[in-house]
């Protein structure tokens, strides 16, 4: 039988070896990530990761993780399907800077919190394909020159019903609505689906009576529009006879002070269309609640239009009795 003092060194020894472990163990690894990178703006992204078993060894299969983080991204659907495997789906934001992202995932264990992680694991490129529109790359030289070139070519090799078209969209353009469709990470932005799934799943945040204040709103504007497209014609005519040589008898061309001032009339109708747009969007917005700005954020963190619920119908459909199946043009 060996002496007590015997028992006692081994003990000492035992737990000296066992802390000379955990110390040498400076931190409990993630060994692999896979894929280990995606673009901003990707969404539902199932990402693997493989931990280290020594000691201290992750919880058993089953046992999940409190938390999966790949920088500040957190993930969600967490499974932990084996000792040393657990998956999470991701959500990218479109906005979220590029680089390299540490990476963690912490259980919790009996008194305390055990985490494995990775400096810079995960890496976040631009979700841009070089496509991108932003303000530098809309005020270029380039931009301007392609912009007058095809506005050119339409008009010469167009007629008077050509000019005469004007897109849905105009005035939406005052609060971002082309700058999103051409940034979509989706590249959604001009297929004939992006305004109906974009309306369809704002408006079902919407309450019926801050929808009903925009339709009455764009009933009062009936008649502005239709002057705003009525008073376009006389210009676009001028042009045209320009262009033809059909100039009225004694007349050398057009006059540009003349002109300037025809077109300051269509944009005080623009602009009065506009303000009074702007008016209402601010008061809905102002009275949004606090779930529908959640629902609201939610959609953003989608990562792109592509990734919304193009499942739901028309909500005026509940509250219009005109009998029409839909309420949106592309």
């Amino acid at each position: 039988m060996w002496p007590g003092w015997l028992w006692g060194i081994l003990v000492v020894a035992l737990l000296f070896a066992f802390h000379g472990v955990a110390v040498g163990h400076q931190s409990n690894q993630i060994t692999q990530i896979s894929p280990n990178s995606a673009q901003a703006g990707t969404a539902n992204l199932l990402v693997t990761f493989t931990l280290d078993t020594d000691f201290p060894p992750p919880p058993p299969a089953g046992d999940g993780p409190q938390s999966v983080m790949i920088g500040s991204i957190v993930g969600t659907s967490i499974t932990h399907t084996s000792q040393s495997a657990v998956t999470a789906i991701f959500n990218i934001p479109s906005g979220e800077p590029t680089g390299a992202k540490d990476v963690a995932i912490a259980f919790s264990i009996p008194g305390d919190t055990l985490v494995f992680s990775l400096a810079g694991g995960f890496t976040v490129s631009s979700g841009s394909s070089g496509d991108e529109y932003n303000i530098e790359r809309t005020l270029s030289d380039n931009a301007q020159l392609n912009t007058i070139a095809f506005d050119g070519l339409g008009f010469l090799t167009g007629n008077l019903g050509g000019q005469s078209f004007l897109p849905p969209g105009k005035v939406a353009d005052y609060s971002g609505f082309q700058y999103l469709r051409d940034n979509d990470p989706t590249g959604l932005g001009h297929n004939t689906s992006f305004v109906t799934i974009v309306a369809y799943n704002v408006l079902h945040i919407l309450t019926t009576d801050q929808i009903n204040q925009m339709v009455t709103r764009a009933q009062s504007q009936i008649d502005l529009i239709n002057e705003y497209a009525y008073q376009r014609f006389p210009l676009m005519k001028a042009f045209r006879r320009l262009l033809d040589g059909d100039l009225p008898a004694g007349s050398t061309g057009l006059n540009k002070d003349s002109v300037m001032a025809y077109s300051a009339r269509l944009y005080e109708i623009d602009g009065e269309i506009s303000y009074d747009r702007a008016k209402l969007l601010g008061g809905v917005v102002r009275s949004l609640t606090s779930t529908q700005r959640a629902s609201l954020d939610n959609l953003k963190t989608l990562g792109g239009v592509g990734n919304w619920d193009s499942t739901l119908t028309d909500p005026l459909c509940t509250i219009c009795t005109c009998g029409r199946s839909s309420h949106w043009s592309t």
